[in-house]
């Protein structure tokens, strides 16, 4: 009896020993990680201000055809550098690796955040993806409308900047986003909109005037079908390898005679 009652004993301290351990080593980290993820939304909130206060001033967004160092250099009167801190440095304290103004080269040195740095022609510009911050190979982006996300591995990437992004999916660029928003967003009928969705995808939504209905190959969007009073619009849709749609293809040809009046 004696020996059993030892045995559990030492069971249990083994448990707690193993779980004191886990608290000790896996918590800190945690706690760490929470604190990085909350200064990357902090820092591109932060930035998104001071863009939005450029452009208020000069009725455009940062653009230098040298970068997107030199481009970010025009916030230097709205904003401190170290919001472009690489906020998952090893060493946060190290001051060699800290963001900073250099004013004789009129230029960001120490730059982890990425930027579109698109000439400021786009109409829609909310929509667009203009900061990314980057880490081990996933990542957060943020559009001028406000909106602070974070992206899986496939769209963690430069090429994803300048892209529509839309509450369900990503556009790849102004020209497509435009023909999407003829049929899609809305512009296709008022009131509530309703959505039904599986676990990986968006299957329909409906609003009082129209209904849209989505189809996949894989994880890809392939196929949409738009339901309105006057019949319905079959949409063949294309995409690039970051899944993102570039090709919009209607039928019949007279599909816009059967959008709904509003």
């Amino acid at each position: 009896m004696t020996k059993k009652k030892s045995k559990r004993w030492l069971t249990f301290a083994v448990i707690v020993g193993l779980v004191l351990l886990v608290e000790l080593t896996i918590a800190p980290r945690l706690t760490t990680y929470r604190a990085q993820i909350a200064k990357v939304h902090s820092n591109l909130e932060h930035i998104l201000t001071g863009l939005q206060e450029y452009r208020l001033k000069y009725g455009q967004l940062p653009y230098h055809d040298r970068g997107t160092d030199y481009a970010l250099y025009g916030l230097h009167e709205f904003v401190e550098p170290r919001i472009f801190d690489d906020p998952f440095r090893d060493d946060p304290k190290d001051e060699t690796s800290a963001a900073y103004w250099d004013h004789d080269e009129k230029r960001l040195r120490n730059n982890a955040v990425l930027y579109s740095n698109m000439p400021d022609k786009v109409i829609h510009r909310e929509k667009v993806a203009l900061l990314q911050v980057k880490d081990d190979g996933t990542g957060y982006f943020a559009t001028l409308g406000g909106r602070v996300e974070w992206v899986g591995r496939k769209y963690a990437v430069p090429d994803f900047l300048g892209s529509f992004v839309t509450k369900n999916f990503v556009v790849a660029n102004e020209e497509v986003y435009n023909q999407w928003a003829q049929t899609h967003e809305s512009n296709l009928g008022e009131g509530v909109w309703t959505s039904t969705a599986t676990q990986k995808h968006l299957t329909s939504v409906q609003c009082r005037t129209a209904s849209i209905s989505f189809y996949y190959e894989d994880v890809l969007l392939s196929k949409c079908l738009v339901t309105t009073p006057k019949g319905t619009i079959e949409e063949f849709i294309e995409t690039d390898d970051l899944g993102r749609i570039t090709k919009i293809t209607r039928k019949p040809e007279n599909w816009k005679e059967l959008l709904p009046d509003y």
